[in-house]
C-alpha cells in the first residue's frame, strides 16, 4: 500500500471543486513549466534520465560489437489508451532522430496477453508475435500517468523476466508502478521514474496529465538525443540525424509552450483567469456548438409550453382565428386539421425558430450532432476520448457522437461518406510556413476541402481548422488562428528577404501559395548552383588534363558527355515481349554496373590527384583545399567539423573509403553535420536552447555559399520535431479548451432550466474508474508463474549466446595456432601454404564463411 498523508514523495490531494475539468485546464500551463524548471534545476528527473542515457549506451555498444540477434529491440514503449497514445508519438520521434535505432511502441495488453499467458493471445492484425520481437535487456520505458494501470502495472513486473531495464513515465514519485520498480536491484542515485509533479486528477478527461506526459517526454528525448549526438561511435550505429543546432532549436521551441499555453488556456502566470483573444475565440466557438447540441431539448421544453398552454387554455390559433372570423360547420375542419398538423411537426417548427433567432444555418439536419475530430493520431486519438469522456454521463438527446481520423491519411475514407448537413468537423492544421510542413497542411487542407464540399439541399458540413497559420479555407466556416512564438525558420527568413529585396508581397499563406514559394526557392537555388560551377572549373581542367573526367560526374551529376555514352533509361517490362524485357533488363543492370565502376575509377583517381603526399590518406589541409575547390569557400571551423565527421575511424586522416562515403553523402546531411560536437555528457549536461535571431543563423554563416534550399532542407529534423513536439500539443490543447467550453454549457444547461432536477457532472463518467486505475480486458492471474518462466529462459539464452561465442572462438583460435608442431586444419605447418579444397579455396574461410547454424555447438530449442 502507498502512504498518502505525510508522505513527500506524494502531492497534496486536490480539494474538490465545481468544476474539476475546468481546474485542470487552469493548471496546464504551470505543470508544464514546472516539468522544464524541474529539470533545469537538477531535480530526479535529470538523474532517472542520466541511468536511462547510460543504459541506452551500454546497448548502443553491444549492437555495434554485434552481439545483439537481427530481432532485438533496443527501445520499447508501452501503455494504455492516451499514455500510450502519447508513448506511439515519442517511438516516433525517437526513430526520426535514429533510424536505425530498433524503436517499437505497443499496447501493454498485447505485450500482457502475449508473454504474460500460458496460452498467448494472438495479436490478430498487428505485426508482433511471440517469436517476432526479442525483448531480452531492451529498455523498455512504461507510461502510466496514473501509476496504477493495470495493464501498464502487470507489463512492470513482466517485464522482469526479460529485461532489467524498465523505467516508467508517472505522476508521482512513490505510485505502484514506481513502487515496482524500486523493487529493482539497482545502484545507489539509479533512479528509474520519471515524474510529471501533477499529482493526483481526479477528473477523466484527461488535458492535464496529457499535456503534462508529452512535456515530460520532450525532455527525456532531448537528453537521449544529447548523450547519443555527443558520441561519435553512437552517431554512427543510430545512423543520427539530429544535430545539436536541431536540439537546441528544439529547446528554444519548447521553451515558449508554457507562454503559447497560458494564452490557448485564459489564465496568467500565477493562475488567475486572464482571457486573452485566443481563449475567447475557443471558448466562444465551443459554446456556439452548444447552441447545436442544445437545440434538441430547446425546441423540447418550447413545445412543451406550447402544447400545456393551448391545451389547457382550450385556444389553438388557427382554430380560434376560424371561429373569431365566423368559420363553422365542416370548413372548421380545415383548421382544425392544419392545428393538428402544428402538433405533429411542432419540434421541427420550433427547432427552425430557435434557429432562426441564433443566426444559426436552418437547412441543417434535425437530430444528434456527431463530431469527427482529424489531426495526427495521439492529438484526434486523446481529444476524442477528453470530448466522449465529457458527455459521457449527458442525455441521450443533448449528447453527441464523436469520432476521429488522421486527415493526412484515412479520414476522407472513414469519415467522408458520414458526411451529413450540420455535422461538425474540427481539424489541426500543421504550419506550412515551413517547407517541411507545407505537404502535411496541404493534405488536411485537401481532406478538409473534400469533405466540406459534400453537399445536400446546398447545405454541407460545418467545418472547422485549428493551426498557427492564420490563412482560413474558403470551404471552411471557421478557422482559429493559435498564437506563434517560435522564431522563424531559414525558409522564412529568406522568404522576407527575397520579397523585401524585390519589393513584393506573398499572395497568401496557403499551403498551396507556400508550395510555390518553396519552389521558386528551390529553382533559384539551382540556378545559384549553375552559376557556382564556373567557380570549380579549374579542378576539372585539372582532372581532365590527369584524364580523370569531370568533378561533376563523380559527385553523381551525369550527362552523356561526362560518361562517354548514352545513358540507359529503365523501360517498363508490361509492355514488351518476354524475351525483349529479358534483354533489355540485362543490358541495363550491365549499364548500372559500368557507370559504378566507372564512377569508382574516377573517384579514385580523384583521391589519388588530392592525396599530395601520397601515402593513401587524406590530411585536413588535403581536404580542406580539395572541398574549398570543388564547393566553394567554407569557414575553417565549418570544414572541421565536416572532416571530423567523416573521419569515422577518428584516425585524424580520411582513407579512401570514408572519403567515397563523404563524396556519396546527401548535401543536406552535409550541412547538418556542421552543428554537431563529440563530448562527455554528465548529469550536469542539459540542452541549450538557440539564441539566434532566427533558426539556422549560425548554419547560414558557417556555410555562407551555400544554396539557399540546401541550407533549408538541413533543417527538416528541426521542423519535423517542432510538429510532433511543440505545434501539436499545442493543437491539442486548444481542442481541450473548445470542447471543455461546448461540454460545459451543454451540462449547465439542464439545472438552470429544469430546477436542479436534472443534472450531470462532466468530469465523471458511468465506469466511475476515474484515472486512479484503468481495467485490462487481459488477465493477470499466470502473471507470477510466467515472470518465473521468462526469467528462466533469458538466463538460458544468455548462457547459451556465451558459450556459443566461446566455442566459435575456441575453434577459430584452434584451427590457426599449431601445437607443438603437429599439424592444424589440413597439416598446415606455420610457414607452409595454407591448404585449400578441391575448388581451389582457402580452407579456413570455408571454416568461417559457413552458415551460423551449422557451427553451434547447442541448439536454442534444445
Amino acid at each position: 500500500m502507498i502512504r498518502l498523508e505525510g508522505n513527500p514523495f506524494v502531492p497534496r490531494l486536490p480539494r474538490s471543486a465545481r468544476d474539476e475539468v475546468a481546474r485542470d485546464l487552469s493548471d496546464l500551463p504551470a505543470v508544464c513549466a514546472a516539468i522544464r524548471d524541474d529539470w533545469k534545476a537538477g531535480g530526479t528527473n535529470r538523474l532517472t534520465a542520466l541511468h536511462l542515457s547510460r543504459t541506452l549506451r551500454r546497448r548502443l555498444a553491444r549492437r555495434a560489437e554485434g552481439r545483439l540477434p537481427a530481432n532485438s529491440v533496443d527501445f520499447l514503449v508501452t501503455g494504455c489508451e492516451a499514455s500510450l497514445w502519447v508513448g506511439e508519438q515519442f517511438a516516433a520521434d525517437l526513430q526520426t532522430c535514429f533510424p536505425r535505432l530498433v524503436v517499437r511502441a505497443v499496447s501493454a495488453n498485447k505485450v500482457l496477453g502475449l508473454w504474460g499467458q500460458d496460452f498467448s493471445i494472438p495479436q490478430t492484425g498487428h505485426p508482433v508475435a511471440e517469436g517476432a520481437w526479442d525483448l531480452r535487456d531492451t529498455v523498455a520505458l512504461v507510461v502510466s500517468h496514473s501509476g496504477g494501470t493495470f495493464g501498464s502495472l502487470a507489463v512492470t513486473s513482466l517485464l522482469q523476466g526479460m529485461t532489467p531495464n524498465i523505467f516508467a513515465v508517472t505522476s508521482e514519485w512513490d505510485s505502484q508502478v514506481g513502487k515496482q520498480l524500486r523493487g529493482l536491484d539497482a545502484a545507489m542515485f539509479e533512479s528509474r521514474v520519471f515524474v510529471t509533479g501533477a499529482g493526483l486528477r481526479p477528473a477523466e478527461p484527461c488535458s492535464l496529465s496529457v499535456a503534462a506526459t508529452h512535456v515530460l517526454l520532450t525532455q527525456i528525448l532531448e537528453h537521449v538525443a544529447l548523450v547519443i549526438t555527443r558520441s561519435r561511435e553512437a552517431r554512427q550505429v543510430t545512423a543520427c540525424t539530429i544535430t545539436d543546432g536541431a536540439l537546441g532549436e528544439l529547446c528554444r521551441n519548447a521553451e515558449t509552450t508554457p507562454e503559447a499555453l497560458r494564452q490557448i488556456c485564459g489564465v496568467a502566470k500565477d493562475g488567475r483567469p486572464a482571457a486573452t483573444s485566443v481563449s475567447r475565440t475557443l471558448v466562444l466557438q465551443g459554446e456556439a456548438w452548444a447552441d447545436h447540441v442544445l437545440e434538441a431539448p430547446r425546441a423540447w421544453l418550447l413545445s412543451a409550453f406550447y402544447i400545456v398552454g393551448t391545451v389547457t387554455a382550450g385556444w389553438v390559433p388557427i382554430t380560434s382565428l376560424a371561429i373569431a372570423v365566423g368559420v363553422d360547420g365542416p370548413r372548421l375542419h380545415v383548421a382544425l386539421f392544419f392545428d393538428a398538423l402544428i402538433f405533429v411537426f411542432l419540434a421541427e417548427i420550433m427547432t427552425a425558430l430557435i434557429r432562426l433567432c441564433q443566426g444559426r444555418t436552418l437547412m441543417h439536419r434535425m437530430g444528434g450532432r456527431s463530431i469527427v475530430i482529424g489531426d495526427v493520431p495521439w492529438v484526434a486519438q486523446c481529444a476524442e476520448a477528453f470530448l466522449s469522456k465529457c458527455f459521457a454521463c449527458s442525455y441521450a438527446f443533448a449528447s453527441v457522437a464523436v469520432y476521429s481520423a488522421n486527415p493526412g491519411d484515412h479520414l476522407v475514407h472513414r469519415m467522408t461518406h458520414r458526411v451529413v448537413r450540420g455535422a461538425l468537423l474540427a481539424c489541426g492544421r500543421p504550419d506550412g510556413r515551413i517547407p517541411s510542413l507545407t505537404s502535411a497542411e496541404n493534405a488536411v487542407c485537401l481532406s478538409t476541402n473534400q469533405a466540406s464540399s459534400i453537399q445536400s439541399l446546398g447545405v454541407t458540413c460545418e467545418s472547422l481548422t485549428i493551426g498557427h497559420n492564420p490563412h482560413k479555407l474558403p470551404l471552411t466556416k471557421h478557422h482559429i488562428t493559435l498564437p506563434t512564438h517560435r522564431p522563424k525558420y531559414l525558409a522564412e527568413q529568406f522568404l522576407d528577404e527575397h520579397h523585401e529585396k524585390h519589393d513584393t508581397e506573398m499572395d497568401s499563406s496557403s499551403a498551396s501559395s507556400m508550395l510555390g514559394e518553396f519552389m521558386s526557392m528551390k529553382r533559384r537555388s539551382s540556378l545559384d548552383l549553375q552559376g557556382q560551377q564556373r567557380d570549380i572549373d579549374a579542378i576539372n581542367e585539372s582532372l581532365s588534363a590527369r584524364g580523370l573526367g569531370s568533378a561533376r560526374s563523380v559527385l553523381g551529376l551525369k550527362t552523356e558527355a561526362d560518361s562517354g555514352h548514352p545513358l540507359v533509361a529503365p523501360v517498363d517490362v508490361r509492355y514488351v515481349r518476354p524475351d525483349i524485357a529479358i534483354a533489355v533488363e540485362a543490358c541495363f543492370k550491365t549499364g548500372e554496373k559500368f557507370e559504378r565502376e566507372q564512377r569508382e575509377k574516377r573517384l579514385r583517381g580523384i583521391f589519388n590527384a588530392v592525396d599530395v603526399d601520397c601515402n593513401g590518406s587524406l590530411s585536413f589541409d588535403e581536404f580542406s583545399k580539395a572541398y574549398r575547390a570543388a564547393e566553394g569557400d567554407l569557414s575553417a571551423p565549418a570544414l572541421r567539423k565536416l572532416f571530423d565527421e567523416a573521419d569515422a575511424d577518428g584516425g585524424g586522416e580520411l582513407d579512401f573509403d570514408e572519403f567515397a562515403r563523404f563524396v556519396d553523402a546527401n548535401p543536406s546531411d552535409v550541412l547538418a553535420s556542421l552543428g554537431t560536437v563529440t563530448a562527455d555528457v554528465g548529469a550536469s549536461t542539459v540542452v541549450e536552447p538557440s539564441d539566434e535571431a532566427y533558426h539556422g543563423e549560425t548554419l547560414r554563416q558557417l556555410a555562407p555559399n551555400t544554396p539557399n534550399f540546401d541550407l533549408v532542407q538541413a533543417q527538416t529534423v528541426s521542423c519535423r520535431l517542432y510538429e510532433s513536439r511543440v505545434a501539436s500539443l499545442e493543437r491539442f490543447v486548444a481542442f481541450c479548451v473548445l470542447f471543455h467550453a461546448l461540454a460545459a454549457k451543454v451540462a449547465a444547461w439542464w439545472p438552470r432550466w429544469t430546477f436542479g432536477v436534472f443534472r450531470y457532472r462532466i468530469d465523471r463518467t458511468h465506469s466511475i474508474m476515474r484515472v486512479a486505475t484503468t481495467a485490462s480486458p487481459v488477465s493477470g492471474a499466470d502473471l507470477r508463474e510466467r515472470m518465473r518462466a521468462l526469467a528462466t529462459r533469458s538466463a538460458w539464452l544468455r548462457a547459451f549466446d556465451t558459450i556459443s561465442t566461446f566455442t566459435v572462438k575456441w575453434r577459430i583460435k584452434r584451427a590457426l595456432t599449431p601445437r607443438g608442431g603437429a599439424r592444424a586444419l589440413g597439416g598446415a605447418r606455420w610457414g607452409t601454404p595454407t591448404p585449400r579444397g578441391v575448388d581451389g579455396t582457402n580452407v579456413l574461410t570455408r571454416f568461417l564463411s559457413r552458415d551460423a547454424s551449422s557451427s553451434r555447438v547447442l541448439s536454442r530449442d534444445d
